[in-house]
């Protein structure tokens, strides 16, 4: 791990300039889940218009089988700027 001074107005930049980075960076990764969510809404509406099951039933299943791969993306994304920036 390498060490960063955190004494002058520049290294303070430069570390809010990687916190803005990364949650740039985590939004864009957001965006590929949206598409995916918008394309079942079709899907949702449907049944849901003709009642078939509960919305909680239809939405729910996605949400947590998403929840592991997003927490694994942001956790290598941790990682990795953790360890190269120090």
């Amino acid at each position: 791990k390498s060490k960063r001074s955190t004494a002058t107005t520049g290294d303070g930049q430069l570390y809010l300039a990687i916190i803005f980075y990364s949650i740039i960076t985590s939004m864009f990764n957001g965006y590929v889940e949206m598409s995916i969510i918008v394309q079942g809404l079709r899907v949702f509406f449907k049944q849901r218009d003709a009642q078939f099951f509960q919305p909680w039933t239809y939405t729910l299943p996605p949400v947590m089988l998403r929840m592991p791969w997003s927490a694994v993306d942001s956790l290598i994304w941790s990682l990795l700027v953790y360890w190269t920036t120090g």
